[in-house]
């Protein structure tokens, strides 16, 4: 017998000569170059576990690991920076129990002695990975706590988006992060003097940096592989979890991110997927599209800002209300995920994705002039991606196709919505959307639209139609595009009372027709193969229309109504001929073998 590098015991055997029975010497024959194939394959195993109290410091304790090592950290919390740069495990205690924390701001270094990103930011992460190898990094059961530190000094920099703090920040390795709770990354809006800390307390700072989970794999560096798992991020600034570059896939299930409820300044996602093309850019920018993967069963609560309506006294330097109110045509919302020019057929299916519950007063997604909005799930310019199984509330859109790559199809499926302005709004590509037996509103722009298919529309489902027209406020015109009087002399939002609706279809008509010509504010109704299309007038000028739908099954012009911006579901009565004798008998028959079968949408559910 000996001992393989390995550890494993295995017998030696003869691996030469002829026994004297030839199957017996086969078969010895085989097994022989079966063991010494082990032998040969097996690779060392002696990897170690190294205790930082040995070594004195987290880093120190890594630096002295080897590949397959694994370091662990006792329950105890550690102040200082980490950057591993080899193929080990790095274990805590659990959450709560070991806690690696932020140095103050001023002592933050640069990861790596020179790390930046494709955004060509300056890298601060509290963790820091970059391994240069196809090995495996694994961080587990610990906290990480950014300890508010993520105002750099304005010495070092002035301009505050030139770097990144980051908790955990992974550059061209494959991690994966297993039972992790990332808290307190972000600098608040009390660094940068603004306030009022009574309406808005533990508020972040709104600037475009500083990622809890950050993780990219730039173009020529080899496929990559971000696995989160079991995870908690908290108190974030700009982004709970950021991942780019077009060498990177993703992992992300079974997490929770706690958004604020409701934010003033800030606009945070939860999980963002790829961005924008750098290349040419400073420095090593670079480009960040093409991400792909999974993102599955997660909690993403508490994500959207509420900005108040104006009133109160306006201050003109400042621009805010004394109530916390502001107009900035230029921010948009946060996403509780956001897909930006991701790679082909990303999947976001299970989660459980929670906005502020009040909608904005001013959406730049319905207002010519810009303004504030938050989304569920947003998809811009993503080839294919699949949105199926998600529970989503509270926001001004549940489901955005912010816009659409020329040839993809948006597959949305099986999603429960309640509470949003707009439950889904697809682009330009020709999608799939199966509405479920609830109250769904589905949104698409006055022109430009491709012709999407819809399943299940029926009873409280409606269509409506948006138009951006010069001056319009959430897809209304009126007097005055901010802030106006009822005629009951009662401060209001323009759009929410005596605002018009930019596409009225009030005064039209629904009947059928192939399209060729529909009038004014009207649709028109055609059935071919068990596809339903609606051809609908969207500009007000008798023509071609402006919009098309396909509707799956048959639906008569009876079956839609027109109502302000909106077409709605109506049932059709079924005429039941007077009968007698045989034939009532008959009928009777019928129905009583119908009974206790629950028809689909006679009312919408509870939670629409």
């Amino acid at each position: 017998m000996r001992r393989t590098d390995a550890g494993d015991t295995v017998a030696s055997v003869p691996c030469s000569g002829v026994g004297e029975d030839a199957r017996q010497d086969r078969r010895l024959a085989g097994w022989c170059r079966a063991m010494l194939l082990l032998t040969a394959t097996a690779q060392p195993a002696w990897a170690a576990v190294l205790q930082v109290s040995d070594h004195g410091t987290v880093q120190a304790t890594v630096d002295a690991a080897a590949d397959g090592d694994s370091v662990v950290l006792a329950a105890q919390t550690y102040v200082e920076q980490v950057t591993i740069t080899k193929a080990i495990t790095l274990e805590g205690a659990g959450v709560g129990q070991t806690i690696l924390r932020a140095p103050a701001a001023a002592s933050l270094m640069q990861s790596g002695g020179n790390w930046t990103n494709l955004k060509n930011q300056d890298v601060f992460a509290i963790i820091g990975v970059k391994t240069g190898t196809a090995g495996q990094v694994t961080i587990r059961n610990l906290t990480v706590d950014g300890d508010d530190q993520g105002y750099l000094p304005d010495a070092a920099y002035p301009n505050k988006n030139d770097y990144d703090f980051q908790g955990i920040g992974v550059y061209d390795a494959n991690v994966i992060i297993d039972s992790v709770l990332v808290t307190g990354v972000r600098a608040l809006a009390s660094d940068y003097g603004f306030g009022p800390p009574d309406v808005y307390p533990d508020e972040p700072a709104g600037m475009n940096h500083n990622a809890s989970i950050f993780a990219e794999s730039a173009e020529g560096a080899g496929t990559h592989t971000l696995v989160v798992r079991n995870s908690t991020i908290t108190k974030f600034q700009k982004t709970a979890l950021l991942a780019w570059g077009p060498t990177l896939v993703v992992d992300i299930h079974d997490n929770t991110l706690q958004g604020y409820g409701q934010t003033l300044h800030s606009s945070g996602n939860g999980i963002q997927i790829a961005s924008s093309n750098l290349s040419g850019g400073a420095g090593t920018s670079g480009d960040r599209r093409g991400t792909t993967g999974a993102i599955a069963n997660n909690r993403i609560l508490g994500f959207g800002h509420v900005i108040p309506e104006p009133g109160g006294v306006f201050d003109p330097v400042t621009g805010f209300y004394s109530n916390g109110s502001y107009l900035n045509p230029w921010q948009s919302g946060p996403s509780g995920i956001l897909l930006y020019e991701a790679g082909a057929g990303v999947r976001i299916t299970g989660n459980t994705i929670t906005g502020p519950g009040i909608h904005s007063w001013h959406s730049n997604l319905t207002s010519s002039n810009g303004g504030y909005s938050s989304t569920g799930i947003n998809v811009t310019n993503s080839m294919n991606v699949t949105v199926t199984g998600n529970r989503i509330s509270g926001f001004d859109v549940g489901i955005l196709e912010g816009a659409a790559l020329p040839g993809s199809v948006f597959n949305v499926a099986g999603n429960t919505l309640s509470a949003n302005d707009i439950d889904i709004w697809s682009a330009s590509g020709n999608d799939q959307i199966a509405l479920r037996p609830h109250s769904e509103t589905i949104a698409f722009r006055q022109t430009g639209n491709g012709i999407d298919t819809l399943s299940g529309f029926g009873p409280g489902d409606r269509i409506r139609v948006i138009g951006f027209v010069a001056g319009s406020v959430n897809g209304m015109i009126g007097s005055d595009p901010v802030h106006m009087t009822d005629t009951s002399g009662n401060p209001r939002i323009n759009g929410y009372t005596d605002g018009q609706p930019v596409v009225d279809f009030t005064g039209g008509t629904v009947g059928a027709g192939d399209g060729s010509n529909v009038p004014a504010r009207s649709a028109r109704v055609s059935i071919s193969g068990g596809i339903t299309r609606l051809h609908i007038d969207t500009d007000g000028v008798d023509g071609p229309p402006e919009l098309v739908i396909d509707l799956n099954g048959p639906y008569s012009p009876e079956n839609f109504v027109l109502a302000g911006d909106t077409i709605g579901y109506v049932a059709t009565p079924v005429n039941i001929p007077t009968l007698s004798g045989w034939g009532l008998m008959l009928l009777s028959g019928l129905l009583a073998g119908l009974a206790g079968f629950r028809t689909r949408r006679l009312a919408p559910e509870s939670g629409s």
